[in-house]
C-alpha cells in the first residue's frame, strides 16, 4: 500500500471525500496481541479502499485499576499502530491517539467478562479519499498548472534568487485541519529532494487561509486553536525534519488571511484554492 502522509478538515467543504466512519478490532482479555482473526479483518479493512485514520482510540474492559487499564489500551492502540506503519502508513498519519482504558465502554460489563469483550478494543475513524481525488476535483485543476514544475526544479533554476516566494502546489488538506493529503507527496518529496541535494539553501514555510473577512486565521480541528495556517505550515516543516533535514535551515509560520490572492469573498472554489496555500521563502541558496 502506498506510504500515506497527514491530513487535514478545512472550515470549506473539499469535494471528494464523501465517507468516514468507524473500525473497531477487539482484542482477547488482559491483551494487546492482535489474533489472527483481528489482523485479517484489518488487512481487509487496508486493503478494501484508500481510507485515512483521523483517529485511534484505545479500550479496556472493567476489570483492573484506572492506571493498568489506561496503559492496556495505550499498548493496544500502539499494536495498531505498528500493523498500519509496517503496512505503508506514514507516522504522522495515525499518531493522532486516545488512550481512554475502561471510561468509554460499549456496554456494562462489571461482573460480566464475556460482555467485557465488546470493551476490549481500538476504534479506528476514518476517512475515505476516494482513487479520483487527483483528477477530478476543482482543486486539483486548479493547483494542475499546464507543465506544472515541480517545486525542486523551482528552486534550482538559477532564476530563482534569494526572497523568492514559491507556492507548493498539488499540496492539498483536508477541511479545517492540518493532515496532508496522500496526493501532496510527489510534491512534498520534490521539496525534500531539493534541500538534501542543495546543502546551502534555507527556506521558510508560510500558510495562508481563504475564506475570512479579515486577518485572521482558522480554527484548527485538530488543536482546537485558530491558528490553522501555522499548523498546516508546521507540518510540512515536521516532514522536512523528520526526513533528516536540520532544523536550523527550515523556519515556518503561519499567516492566515493576511496575504490573499483574491480577495474576500473569493468568487469560486478556484479562487478559494489560490488563498488556501503553502509557500516556500527561499532565505538563502
Amino acid at each position: 500500500m502506498k506510504c500515506i502522509l497527514a491530513l487535514s478538515l478545512l472550515l470549506c467543504s473539499v469535494p471528494g471525500l464523501s465517507q468516514s466512519g468507524k473500525f473497531v478490532i477487539h482484542f482477547p482479555s488482559n491483551s494487546a496481541e492482535l489474533t489472527v482473526e483481528e489482523t485479517g479483518r484489518l488487512d481487509s479493512f487496508i486493503q478494501s479502499t484508500q481510507k485515512m485514520p483521523l483517529m485511534i482510540s484505545g479500550h479496556t474492559d472493567s476489570r483492573g485499576s484506572d492506571a493498568l487499564n489506561k496503559a492496556l489500551s495505550r499498548r493496544r492502540i500502539e499494536s495498531v499502530r505498528k500493523y498500519l506503519m509496517a503496512d505503508g502508513f506514514s507516522e504522522n498519519l495515525v499518531n493522532n491517539e486516545k488512550a481512554f482504558g475502561e471510561t468509554m465502554p460499549v456496554v456494562n460489563d462489571e461482573g460480566n467478562e464475556e460482555k467485557g469483550a465488546a470493551n476490549r478494543r481500538v476504534e479506528i475513524v476514518w476517512q475515505t479519499v476516494p482513487a479520483s481525488r487527483v483528477t477530478d476535483t476543482a482543486e486539483a485543476k486548479a493547483g494542475a498548472v499546464p507543465e506544472q514544475k515541480f517545486i525542486q526544479e523551482l528552486i534550482e533554476d538559477p532564476a530563482i534568487k534569494k526572497g523568492a516566494t514559491l507556492t507548493l502546489n498539488n499540496l492539498y488538506f483536508i477541511g479545517g485541519r492540518h493532515r496532508i493529503l496522500p496526493s501532496s507527496l510527489p510534491q512534498l518529496q520534490s521539496l525534500l529532494s531539493a534541500m538534501k541535494n542543495n546543502p546551502k539553501l534555507k527556506i521558510s514555510i508560510e500558510g495562508h487561509i481563504c475564506c475570512l473577512p479579515d486577518e485572521t486565521d482558522g480554527l484548527d480541528f485538530d488543536t482546537q486553536t485558530e491558528d490553522l495556517s501555522y499548523q498546516r505550515a508546521k507540518a510540512v516543516y515536521e516532514y522536512l525534519v523528520y526526513s533528516g533535514i536540520a532544523e536550523k535551515r527550515v523556519k515556518f509560520k503561519g499567516l492566515g488571511h493576511s496575504r490573499p490572492l483574491y480577495p474576500f469573498p473569493e468568487k469560486n472554489e478556484d479562487e478559494k484554492i489560490a488563498n488556501r496555500r503553502v509557500e516556500v521563502r527561499i532565505l538563502d541558496k
